[in-house]
């Protein structure tokens, strides 16, 4: 009997460690839930943020990270969270500062700092960004297009038609590539390759609907390129199709000289009673554009007159004011798809300004 008697103490103190165990794993985990509660609760501003920007609202995105950075400052979520909505917001400036603090974080974030160079026309910092980005996610068509358009802002057309080539490839992209191609081929003063990348364009895209450019610039654009090529008799069915869509000073005046080109009035003239048909002031304009003034217009007049710049100055000089009668070339180039997505380190090169 007394060679028994310590099992039941053994199996007490065993009793009492598991419970002990328990009590601490217990605590252990309790604390856990409460900082991580804590952290949840610390941070529902910037998931509050992030499904904001998502959604396309940058302003409220931008206020969440504003109230989490009041007790956060230095936290790089927050400032990154910011960044990005700034960019949406088109503060390029703004965003550069904070990118240059506290670097990168991700690929949208490298891509968001290319984005507030480009708004800065900080073109070279901004190519370097989206090659980086891009080496990231090869098939991503916004930062492709990106790059093609801050090249050609470099003056280097070349190349830029080799990234528009790459954007062709890009999974419905195809219409929109081939007009960079052609956009960039004019500016180079190729108009045969610039036609074809037009008929191109075409193929893939017959109503020349939905894409950079409204149609009837499209058609006109084409129409020029046949026209310096001297087919004028094709250019002039471009011409009239562009003026089916909606007549322009510009269209008629391009008419007028296919026709003359041709010899053969007639054809002017149809294209006028097509126009008189249709008076520019009673047209629709096209979707994403406003109504253009009755013609003959300021772009009319300047074309007549040959005082418009050349292509070449649109893409690389000063940056006017976006208006309908802009140079389709100057338009596409600054053709808005930044949304909020920074190097991780500083450019090696040390390039500032619009390279």
């Amino acid at each position: 009997m007394s060679a028994s008697a310590p099992a039941p103490a053994k199996a007490g103190r065993t009793t009492r460690g598991l419970r002990v165990a328990c009590g601490v794993f217990l605590a252990i985990a309790a604390a856990l839930a409460i900082v991580w509660g804590i952290e949840r609760w610390q941070s529902w501003p910037l998931r509050q943020g992030e499904t904001a920007l998502a959604a396309g609202d940058p302003e409220r995105a931008e206020a969440f990270a504003g109230f989490y950075l009041e007790s956060h400052s230095a936290d790089p979520r927050g400032l990154s969270l910011q960044a990005r909505a700034l960019v949406a917001l088109g503060r390029g400036q703004e965003a550069v500062a904070i990118y240059e603090k506290i670097g990168a974080a991700s690929a949208d974030d490298v891509h968001a700092w290319a984005a507030a160079y480009l708004l800065t026309e900080s073109w070279s910092r901004a190519s370097h960004l989206l090659e980086q980005f891009l080496r990231m996610q090869p098939e991503n068509a916004d930062a492709t297009y990106e790059l093609a358009t801050c090249t050609a802002r470099l003056g280097q057309l070349k190349a830029a038609v080799e990234i528009a080539e790459r954007y062709t490839d890009i999974s419905g992209m195809t219409a929109q590539g081939h007009l960079l191609q052609a956009i960039f081929h004019q500016d180079l003063g190729d108009s045969a390759s610039a036609a074809a990348a037009y008929e191109r364009v075409l193929e893939s895209r017959p109503d020349a609907a939905d894409l950079q450019l409204p149609p009837h610039e499209i058609l006109l654009q084409h129409g020029n390129t046949l026209l310096d090529q001297g087919d004028a008799a094709a250019a002039m069915a471009q011409f009239q199709r562009s003026i089916a869509v909606a007549p322009t000073g510009e269209a008629f005046f391009r008419l007028g000289r296919a026709a003359a080109q041709t010899r053969r009035p007639g054809g002017r003239l149809q294209g006028l009673g097509a126009g008189r048909r249709h008076p520019a002031h009673q047209r629709v304009a096209p979707r994403g554009t406003r109504p253009k003034q009755p013609w003959p217009t300021a772009t009319f007049r300047q074309q007549r007159s040959g005082s418009l710049p050349s292509p070449a100055s649109l893409v690389n000089g000063q940056k006017p004011p976006i208006s309908f009668n802009e140079s389709p070339r100057a338009r596409v180039i600054r053709r808005p798809s930044l949304v909020g997505r920074r190097s991780p380190t500083p450019l090696a090169d040390g390039s500032s300004g619009s390279g």
